[in-house]
């Protein structure tokens, strides 16, 4: 006798209701909301530490420069090409400078090493250039527009006016060009050029309180030899009457002191501003939308404002844009304590 088992009645299968689907698409959308600033967070954070690896290779670029050429630093320009292109052979680059010096003329090309990430003007741009070298205080009648004239694509500039030693008379001075020539390091090439050394410098203000170089988004062409492209300064007024001339024989005003043994030593109330016209400005991201090659002085499009250094003795550092105007001034000089100026301590920068 066959037994039939009655089968237990099947299990219908529920899915989702719309009010607990709707619960789980907002945990996750909160999940996003919470992980993705993070994300971009830690993505600005690789483009900054990037960018920092980059000026400090420009450095030990430099230090390695220093051991081959009996401790002198490059020119800003040597009468043919700018720092960027001495530097070549040292930043594993050597193909490309052998091919410069064959040919004269560079080809189109970007370099990882002379470009930060977070620069939408130069990065991954052909001859791009995110760096500048420190080349002191400017002459306010050179600051906008310096040696803009470029020969040709990968072909230099030929212009040499601008920032020179000596654009700057300082009243009083035993030797004017050496109290100008102690505001920077980078100069260009001449008969009166005075080639800085590492030793002038740790002899100085010291290697480690003297900016070599610094984030510029405004720079450009590294094969340039215009000190608007690849140099950086503070624009100083050399006006009492009349207008601003090269070689005016008045000591900068409303800046310094007034004898000749304090005139790098700024006042209570300098200001990095043209005080003839107010309109340019040697502060730290000043003019940040303005044209490249126009503003020779640092900045960078980093989140919060600050801007990657080097220090001559090849340390390199976030700067804050809010950092005291007469500590900036006096970073960027070589030997500013001999001639009357502050000497900055290292808490007054990090």
């Amino acid at each position: 006798m066959n037994v039939r088992r009655a089968r237990p009645a099947s299990k219908s299968r529920r899915g989702f209701t719309l009010i607990e689907l709707l619960v789980v698409i907002s945990i996750i959308a909160t999940l996003i909301s919470l992980v993705a600033p993070a994300v971009q967070s830690a993505r600005a954070a690789a483009r900054r530490l990037q960018c920092l690896n980059n000026i400090s290779n420009l450095g030990k670029a430099v230090q390695n420069y220093q051991a081959q050429n009996n401790d002198k630093l490059p020119y800003l320009e040597d009468g043919t090409w700018g720092w960027p292109v001495a530097l070549l052979p040292l930043l594993d680059e050597a193909a490309l400078f052998r091919q410069i010096r064959q040919n004269t003329v560079v080809p189109s090309t970007s370099l990882r090493v002379l470009t930060c990430p977070d620069d939408q003007n130069n990065f991954r741009v052909n001859f791009g250039l995110s760096y500048a070298g420190n080349a002191g205080y400017v002459a306010s009648a050179y600051w906008t527009g310096i040696d803009t004239t470029v020969a040709g694509s990968g072909v230099p500039d030929t212009g040499t006016s601008g920032h020179v030693p000596g654009s700057i008379t300082f009243v009083g001075a035993a030797n004017p060009t050496l109290v100008h020539t102690a505001t920077g390091v980078l100069w260009r090439a001449g008969a009166n050029t005075f080639r800085i050394t590492a030793d002038y410098i740790s002899q100085g203000d010291g290697l480690t309180h003297t900016l070599l170089f610094a984030e510029n988004i405004q720079s450009q062409l590294f094969y340039s030899r215009a000190t608007s492209n690849i140099g950086f300064g503070i624009p100083i007024t050399t006006k009492t009457t009349g207008s601003v001339v090269n070689n005016d024989s008045t000591k900068p005003t409303g800046a310094f002191g007034t004898s000749a043994t304090t005139c790098l030593q700024p006042t209570s109330t300098f200001q990095l501003t043209d005080d003839v016209t107010g309109t340019t400005s040697g502060r730290i991201n000043s003019n940040i939308g303005q044209t490249v090659g126009t503003q020779p002085r640092p900045s960078s499009q980093h989140a919060g404002g600050s801007v990657n250094v080097c220090f001559a003795d090849g340390h390199a550092i976030s700067l804050n844009e809010g950092v005291d105007r007469i500590v900036y001034a006096g970073l960027l000089s070589s030997d500013g304590a001999r001639y009357g100026q502050a000497i900055v301590s290292s808490n007054d920068v990090e």
